[in-house]
């Protein structure tokens, strides 16, 4: 029902010359609290809440993120329960193997090597099996406890193998590829010589060890133990869409995480040389160590108390992806760096928030020609006031402590806090420190909605710096059960004073909830010009002490004039 690539001339005319409605503020307001569910939120701490937005609260966010884990598609691949042997199975060690259609088994004290022929079906191990040559079909190797299976070709290919027992790769030559299609789980460490090259699935019950690692496509890998890849000359590269999930340290001597790459960090990251993190990519750990660090746009994320020493830095800015760390909690973690260079940027105001410390030695921007010391605006109060703790071998994190030995604090705490308020289960509307804007659609039923097209303008000039958390761009299922629609702007008070911030979203009613409403309902909901109504006059709105806030609402149809819309624009300046 719902196309986008359209154009309404009447709606981009009104938006130009839009009404401009100053608001009575009432209240004095407190920090919000940012519902959950029905809310998109935005890296410069602030959130918008469409429609009904009752059940969970959680307090206002600061760049901080209420995860109890944030983990990746890989930290959920796991080896499942032992399959069972079945009745009737051909013994290997009996007669050649040239892939029969039915199961096979290796017993107990017997040898046997696979040399051809096609695996298409279950091969159970409880003796010894040699793989030296062989196409996959789809069959799976499964290796007993008390089984070996030593694996000598380079390549696993269109097949799984589950390992309970030993399982040994004994390829030739410096490489070993786990393709596309093929799965690999073990219970216990691996060791592979030279450099792997993985494009399958595939989960180490232990610890990892190869010389070089290159991850391609949808590629998963999960170690549970530790991922060690020092002793290779090349860098290790994690590209394109794959995820990599460790659960211990992750050691390198090179390391890329190239465009779209996952990366969970269950304990330590260290790279003794020089870390790579490329735009779009995802990078979570609870300690970074490296010698040599290089960004554009990445998502960092820290567990709170979490500590990135990031040795000698340069950030390129990306016209495609916003660099943004962020917390995993509500505390604060830390970041540090000796020598910090920007290119194509003076300022990461928007990069690290109010819940870092950051620690620099001397910062210096790129001017074309060569680098020279410059003043950077940092998005934290709390700069050069803390220091990293030594670290302390065989542990994981060794945090930081802020000057005086004294707990973190908020960098910016009201200088008038009010006491407590009683709680009050149905609070008064407009006495929050929200903005609310209530839309008349003289709908009387529930209804649903998703909106998307989020975007922010500042001073007019769209903010590309400003981001979705979480990479999210609609929001479905949007619940109204009242005659008005109503959208929320939360963490205002993490805006700057000064700046005008546009907020713009589209929402759309769902075509299951329009083909219920009346003929009249229908009619009704484009007043005038069927291109886009300008009802801004018919809605009300609230702000707390402080902010002028103005608005701008249309309805209308879009796509083949059959998906109802309404288009809104709040404008909010801090005072």
């Amino acid at each position: 029902m719902k196309m986008k690539s359209f154009l309404i001339p009447a709606l981009a005319l009104a938006l130009a010359g839009c009404a401009n409605e100053e608001l009575e503020t009432i209240g004095s307001g407190t920090i919000p609290a940012v519902p959950s569910g029905q809310t998109i939120l935005f890296s410069n701490n602030t959130a918008l809440t469409i429609g009904d937005a009752d059940g969970v609260q959680t307090r206002a966010m600061e760049g901080s993120m209420e995860l109890r884990e944030n983990v990746n598609e890989a930290c959920n691949l796991e080896l499942e329960e032992v399959p069972s042997i079945p009745d009737e199975v051909a013994t290997l060690s009996d007669k050649q193997f040239n892939g029969w259609d039915v199961p096979s088994y290796v017993p107990k004290e017997g040898v046997y090597t696979i040399d051809g022929g096609t695996i298409r079906k279950d091969i159970f191990v409880d003796g010894t099996l040699y793989v030296k040559k062989y196409t996959g079909k789809g069959g799976r190797i499964i290796v007993k406890d008390g089984g070996t299976v030593i694996f000598e070709s380079n390549v696993l290919e269109e097949i799984t193998v589950l390992n309970y027992g030993e399982f040994s790769v004994k390829n030739k030559g410096d490489e070993f590829a786990v393709k596309k299609g093929a799965t690999l789980k073990t219970v216990s460490d691996l060791s592979v010589k030279g450099k792997v090259e993985l494009n399958g699935d595939v989960y180490v019950g232990g610890d990892f060890v190869c010389d070089e690692l290159d991850t391609d496509g949808s590629s998963k890998l999960h170690v549970v133990g530790d991922l060690n890849v020092t002793s290779g000359k090349e860098e290790s590269e994690f590209g394109d869409m794959s995820t990599v999930c460790v659960e211990g340290t992750l050691y390198a001597r090179n390391l890329d995480l190239e465009e779209k790459t996952n990366v969970h960090v269950g304990c330590k990251l260290q790279v003794t040389e020089k870390l790579e993190l490329e735009d779009f990519c995802e990078l979570t750990a609870e300690y970074i160590k490296s010698s040599k660090t290089e960004i554009s746009g990445a998502t960092v994320i820290l567990r709170e108390g979490g500590l990135a020493d990031l040795g000698d830095l340069c950030y390129e800015y990306s016209l495609k992806s916003a660099l943004r760390f962020k917390v995993m909690g509500w505390g604060k973690a830390m970041i540090a760096c000796n020598e910090c260079e920007l290119k194509g940027t003076y300022s990461l105001k928007n990069v690290v928030g109010p819940n870092f410390y950051f620690n620099y030695e001397k910062f210096y921007v790129w001017n074309g020609f060569g680098k020279e010391e410059a003043e950077i605006k940092i998005g934290t109060t709390l700069v050069n006031v803390a220091t990293p703790n030594d670290y302390v071998e065989g542990g994981c994190n060794p945090g930081f402590t802020t000057d005086g030995g004294e707990a973190p604090v908020d960098p910016e705490p009201d200088p008038e806090p009010e006491p407590e308020p009683e709680p009050e289960p149905d609070p008064e509307p407009g006495t929050s420190a929200d903005i609310e804007l209530q839309i008349p659609t003289d709908i009387e039923r529930e209804w649903f909605a998703e909106a998307d097209d989020f975007a922010i303008r500042v001073n007019g000039k769209y903010e590309e710096d400003i981001i979705l958390e979480g990479n999210a761009t609609t929001l479905h299922g949007v619940k109204v059960s009242e005659s008005n629609l109503k959208v929320t702007l939360s963490g205002i008070e993490n805006l700057p004073s000064g700046d005008e911030y546009t907020y713009e979203l589209w929402i759309w009613v769902e075509e299951e909830s329009w083909n219920a409403f009346t003929d009249a309902e229908r009619k009704a909901w484009v007043s005038g010009d069927g291109d886009g109504t300008d009802i801004t006059e018919k809605c009300t709105v609230t702000a707390p002490e402080g902010y002028s806030v103005r608005k701008n609402v249309y309805a209308g149809l879009g796509g083949q004039k059959d998906t109802p819309y309404i288009k809104v624009s709040i404008h909010v300046v801090r005072d």
